[in-house]
């Protein structure tokens, strides 16, 4: 078998040795020129990329990645490095000299860190800033008592060089060693006691001294004879002068009282200038454009409209839009920042930096407003001095007993008092009281309407007339009140409801409410706006009222007039919005089906909708027993008939009625001109239609044709849709696009801001392209490289394990050759 050839290795580094061959004049060789092809040449144009040098330019990119990647690819595995810490080598600008001298310092000042406290014969000792040698004389006599202590020269005679125990001869008898120290030391003790009894002397006089100073110093005080200092002379100038000071000073001095009344007079606030009295056409039209800002403002709080002043835009989103990351809202985020002692909303957009200029301009703003804080704040401390003690408010027991003691009008003249002494500019506890009375003035509406209610039951309707006068004259008290509270009155509203409506689902069986409960829903329309698209408190009891339409079934006397008296409030309600309700126009069917004759029920049952009932006693409710045609008809159900358990008369039965026409106009000349309007009321005209109407009153006949010429009135025709025609697009005209300037250059259309956005975007996508290039080829450089180490392994493996190879062969033939040998 022959030999197979080994494959030939391709040397490593073959772009840098390409690159490296020079011809002999040391130009490149020419056919390492690379020549890019042009599509059309164009004399005189040079492009840049004409010709290329692919040797230098792959050995550059080598030698680079070698030098950067390499290094990193090796070292990726490795956690210690050098780190150069001599002084000023990563400085840069710095040259050799300055490092050298640096260096220099730094050594130096270790060394003599050690002789820090070392006194060298140049140091000069300081005292207060000051060397000793410019310190002349201590004039402080408290600073110690050093020379007490100094021995005079007659006792150094007398006791050194030859004296004490060594003087010979004089009138003194010998003394011993014992004796004569003893001497000396008690003549020493005397002489401190004499010099420390001076300075107490010298101490004492120079504080009597002191003080009969600062006595003739006051006198000059008072007497004004002492020049004023510099600051008191600073304030008098910056303290206002009035101008009469001149002149008063100039006078003779007068009397204490007439000085003092001067000064008061002259810091006392004076009043600024008012605006001048306007005239009755000005406040006629900022009256009108008052009214009509309010109602601009209530249709777009009906229309649901943003405070932008129209819907917002839908954005669309995908179906695989997960909301990871992006911001889909661009309004700028609302942020609490403190302030004093309070919290203040700003706004800032999510992302977008702060430059030094708007940090600066945000932070005075915020350093104005905490000063505007504690200003007013030092003002409300300085009013509550003046503030009269606020007003303690009863107890509901003793409070309602109060307001049932008094008329009508003289209630509300009560509450009013009561709310004008409860202001919250008074004191800042009076709101929370304020709250307190809200409720407890709802509760006292609702025991007026109970009373209202119970007097019908009971026959005392005096009593009744009392309460629904009461409740008339506390209304608007109430309005102002929960004009003023706002958030808070909502509260009370919504958990009264949630109250109504918990009471109402626990029971078993569906019934209207009580007469206090229907009454207080009317004061809820009265004092909140109902033609609102959304609000807190009118939108839950619409929805209740509603609910008891459509669940609430018609037995008797008191639920057909509670259902009249829940579709008159929905009418009411949605009176200024014309919002349609369909359970009015169901429980109304309900209703009118009820007075059809018996025989043509059948043919009208599928109008009937739930929880009335199309047969059955409730069917018949409203059918006469009678010929009523000249008995009187009220066009109007009292109240107290809400409330009653008394059975059904004819007179009650025509009253139900006419009540029921009527809403029953109103609701279809509201609604006419919607698209369903033959539709939603075409079951009414029938029901109409079919009553027998010779059995009752004129004026219920009158206002039963009235009404049946209205629903018959809305047309049953439609209109099929089309789409809009569009315009017809004008023939195309192609002129000819004449140039003012040509150079012979093309020219894109658009503006500036988008050939420059289009340049960005070319520059971008062109970079892009190149980065994919470049991580391709850092890619491919680090496979070859990781190859190549794999390759340099297994060489060495292989290599290792054929010298290994080797010497077991070597070490197997020595040992069959000495084992032949024996």
């Amino acid at each position: 078998m022959a030999k197979a050839k080994k494959p030939v290795k391709r040397a490593a580094g073959q772009a840098e040795k390409v690159t490296s061959i020079k011809t002999k004049d040391g130009r490149l060789n020419p056919f390492e020129i690379h020549f890019n092809k042009q599509k059309h040449s164009v004399l005189g144009q040079h492009l840049p990329g004409e010709r290329g040098k692919p040797g230098i330019s792959k050995a550059k990119a080598l030698k680079k990645r070698k030098l950067t990647l390499l290094r990193e690819l090796k070292t990726r595995t490795k956690s210690n490095e050098f780190v150069d810490r001599r002084i000023g080598e990563k400085t840069k600008g710095m040259s050799a000299e300055d490092r050298l001298a640096a260096r220099f310092a730094a050594e130096r000042k270790k060394q003599n860190k050690q002789t820090l406290f070392n006194l060298e014969d140049n140091t000069e000792l300081t005292h207060m800033g000051q060397t000793l040698s410019e310190i002349e004389k201590y004039e402080d006599p408290r600073s110690d008592d050093e020379g007490d202590d100094a021995l005079g020269a007659e006792f150094v005679k007398s006791a050194h060089f030859g004296g004490g125990l060594l003087s010979k001869g004089g009138s003194e008898p010998a003394q011993s060693r014992k004796e004569w120290i003893d001497k000396m030391i008690a003549e020493s003790k005397l002489r401190k006691y004499e010099a420390r009894k001076a300075l107490e002397e010298t101490l004492e006089m120079t504080d009597q001294l002191d003080g009969g100073f600062m006595e003739v110093m006051k006198i000059f005080t008072e007497a004004k004879v002492i020049r004023p200092t510099r600051r008191e002379e600073r304030e008098r100038q910056s303290s206002p002068v009035p101008a009469s000071g001149e002149s008063a000073a100039s006078a003779p001095a007068p009397s204490e009282d007439y000085d003092q009344l001067v000064r008061l007079l002259t810091f006392e606030p004076r009043v600024g200038a008012s605006d001048r009295t306007k005239t009755d056409e000005e406040v006629r039209r900022e009256e009108a454009a008052r009214l009509r800002q309010l109602e601009e403002a209530r249709q777009q709080r009906m229309r649901a409209d943003t405070e932008e002043g129209g819907a917002r835009p839908a954005v669309h989103r995908s179906a695989d839009d997960l909301d990871d990351g992006f911001v889909l809202d661009s309004r700028p985020q609302q942020r609490l920042e403190l302030v004093g002692d309070q919290l203040l909303v700003t706004s800032q957009a999510a992302d977008e930096p702060l430059t030094n200029r708007q940090a600066k301009k945000r932070q005075q703003k915020l350093q104005k407003q905490r000063e505007a804080a504690e200003e007013a704040e030092g003002e409300e401390g300085e009013a509550t001095s003046d503030r009269p003690p606020s007003v303690k408010l009863p107890g509901f027991k003793k409070f309602s007993a109060t307001l049932r003691a008094k008329l009508p009008l003289d209630q509300s003249r009560h509450v009013a008092d009561l709310v004008t002494s409860l202001a919250p500019n008074l004191s800042p506890a009076n709101r929370a009281q304020l709250v307190t009375l809200y409720e407890m003035l709802l509760r006292y509406l609702g025991q007026c309407c109970h009373r209202s209610a119970g007097s019908g039951n009971t026959g005392e309707a005096g009593c009744g007339a009392v309460a629904l006068r009461a409740l008339d004259a506390l209304v608007p008290v109430v309005y102002d009140l929960t004009q003023q509270l706002g958030d808070a009155a909502h509260r009370c509203w919504v958990s009264w409801l949630r109250d109504c409506h918990a009471a109402y689902r626990r029971r078993r069986r569906r019934l209207f409410p009580r007469l206090e409960t229907l009454l207080l829903l009317r004061v809820c329309g009265q004092l909140f706006p109902s033609s609102d698209r959304r609000h807190p408190v009118t939108m839950p009891a619409m929805l209740l009222l509603c609910q008891l339409l459509t669940e609430c079934p018609v037995r008797c006397r008191r639920e057909l007039t509670a259902g009249l008296f829940c579709v008159s409030l929905l009418a009411e309600f949605t009176s200024l919005s014309g919002r349609l309700v369909p359970e009015t126009i169901a429980f109304l069917q309900g209703v009118l089906y009820s007075a059809v004759p018996t025989e043509r029920q059948p043919a009208l049952a599928g109008h009937v909708l739930l929880p009335h009932q199309p047969q059955g006693p409730s069917a018949a409710l409203l059918h006469l027993e009678t010929n009523c045609s000249e008995s009187p008809c009220d066009p109007a159900l009292s109240v107290s008939s809400v409330q009653s358990d008394a059975p059904l008369t004819d007179s009650d039965r025509l009253s139900c009625l006419h009540v029921a026409a009527s809403l029953a106009g109103q609701l279809a000349e509201r609604h006419s001109a919607l698209p369903a309007a033959a539709e939603l009321f075409g079951p009414l005209r029938q029901l109409m239609a079919a009553v027998d109407v010779r059995r009752y009153p004129a004026i219920l006949r009158n206002k039963w044709t009235a009404c049946l010429k209205t629903l018959s009135a809305i047309s049953a025709e439609k209109t099929t849709l089309e789409k809009n025609k569009k315009r017809p697009k004008p023939l195309r005209l192609y002129e000819p696009a004449i140039e003012e300037n040509f150079d012979g250059r093309r020219r894109r259309p658009g503006s500036h801001e988008k050939k420059e956005h289009d340049k960005l975007v070319h520059k971008y996508k062109r970079q892009m392209r190149s980065t994919i290039r470049e991580v391709r080829r850092d890619n491919a450089f680090v496979a070859r490289q990781k190859l190549a180490d794999i390759k340099s392994r297994d060489d060495e493996r292989k290599r290792k394990l054929q010298a290994l190879m080797s010497s077991l062969a070597d070490q197997e033939g020595d040992f069959k050759r000495m084992k032949r040998q024996k």
